[in-house]
């Protein structure tokens, strides 16, 4: 047989004709699709003073982040449709300036800066099938999907498997969720946020009127025993009320990642846990105001996946990863061998719509984490103090800022030499644009 040579662009155009009778214009393709989501830029300046108690401690962290998110749901036909999530989502330090190497020949004039080039922080954020049975009121969701849970970040953690909905029962609604292989962005594991133990959750969730209540059971094989997560709320006119209660077990045997064989390092970690919230808040315009309180109870507080969850609280720093050291999240931060820990908080918020694009708060927050060990105990003391303010530039695009300052004080390190309260202060501004 014969090969005849042809050039590319003939290739290309016989190609083209070959597929001819498949392609349909664009309008057609995406005709019913439905397509939301955002694109979200941040500013964050964090300033540290006496960062380890140490006097002279100073260091700054300065980033931009870009964050897009787009959601696109095909039509129902025979009773299924598909999803699928695209995001790109960057963060780069600015280093003020400095460079991968501050004060380095010339490596200070090079590095990540503003991640003006390109970058590789564009993927699948979703993809799944939506099947709603006519014969039910029940949603099943099949593939990589978002984690909506009260101890998840619905932003960024995602998981693969089942997850169902059933509303059938007039007033409540029932899920089941059955995971193979999960993702959270608040995961102390390098190189990686995934998870490939099985995540299985079953929950109820009611709404009578003015009350509100859910309750949530979650198991991670060799991980999570169990974690319960409850809430009762009630919502009457400019009166409102909120109460919230979990408690965990994490798995701390031999074969458990709490264990002496895995993150024990040779010891059983603490493994019972207990966090209770309550808040009250009211509201009368143009002026709201919440007051609330956070207690913790067993070995210690890590009742989230994520490292806050949607747990009721005021500011913004004090347990999102700071200098604090409290955090709810045990994949985040393991407990520690012989430690107990004892979280006590209060918190308030004022806010005033100045118009009806403006918004002024005030959020203020004291706390004190009780660490005991063998040694003795220990008691970290901090206050938060941070106004915030907020703009609707208009119905898609939001614009707001808040000025956090945190400060703490650490009672068993007070007389050595050099001690100084450590303090944090971040600055952050955000346009939101929703579509």
């Amino acid at each position: 047989m014969k090969l005849a040579k042809i050039s590319l662009a003939a290739a290309v155009a016989l190609g083209a004709l070959s597929t001819a009778s498949f392609a349909q214009p664009l309008e057609e393709a995406i005709k019913g699709v439905d397509v939301s989501g955002m694109l979200r830029y941040r500013y964050t300046d964090d300033r540290f003073k006496n960062a380890s108690h140490a006097s002279g401690d100073n260091n700054t962290d300065a980033k931009h982040a870009w964050r897009v998110n787009a959601d696109f749901k095909t039509p129902v036909v025979n009773n299924v449709a598909f999803n699928l999530g695209i995001v790109y989502n960057n963060s780069n330090n600015t280093n003020k300036g400095s460079g991968t190497e501050p004060g380095q020949g010339t490596e200070q004039f090079f590095g990540t800066g503003l991640g003006a080039g390109e970058d590789g922080k564009f993927g699948v954020a979703t993809f799944y099938a939506t099947i709603t049975p006519s014969s039910t009121n029940t949603v099943i969701n099949v593939g990589k999907m978002r984690l909506d849970t009260p101890v998840t970040d619905a932003l960024d953690d995602r998981g693969t498997g089942i997850i169902a909905l059933n509303s059938d029962l007039p007033h409540w609604t029932f899920a089941g969720v059955a995971l193979d292989t999960w993702a959270l962005d608040d995961v102390n594991a390098p190189g990686t946020t995934s998870v490939t133990k099985g995540l299985y959750s079953v929950a109820a969730l009611a709404n009578y009127g003015d009350f509100n209540a859910q309750v949530w059971y979650f198991n991670v094989t060799d991980a999570l025993k169990s974690l319960i997560f409850t809430e009762l709320s009630y919502k009457y006119d400019f009166f409102s009320i909120k109460g919230q209660y979990a408690y965990s077990d994490l798995e701390n045997g031999d074969s458990g990642l709490f264990g002496k064989n895995y993150l024990g390092a040779g010891n059983a970690l603490p493994n019972k846990n207990a966090l209770y919230t309550l808040e009250a808040g009211v509201s009368f315009a143009p002026v709201s105001a919440r007051v609330g309180y956070i207690g913790s109870d067993k070995d210690g507080y890590k009742v989230s996946f994520d490292n806050q969850g949607t747990y009721s609280m005021g500011g913004k720093i004090w347990n999102d990863l700071s200098i604090t050291g409290v955090n709810y999240s045990p994949v985040s931060e393991a407990p520690v061998a012989g430690e107990k820990r004892e979280l006590e908080v209060f918190y308030g918020a004022v806010d005033v719509d100045v118009t009806d694009t403006l918004a002024l708060g005030l959020e203020y927050v004291k706390g004190e984490n009780k660490i005991t060990d063998a040694a003795g105990s220990d008691k970290v003391k901090f206050q938060e103090i941070t106004p915030t303010v907020t703009y609707q530039y208009s119905k898609n695009l939001t614009l707001s800022s808040y000025y956090a300052m945190l400060k703490v004080k650490n009672d068993s390190l007070k007389n050595n030499p050099g001690y100084a309260d450590a303090k944090q202060n971040e600055l952050r501004f955000e346009a939101l644009y929703k579509f």
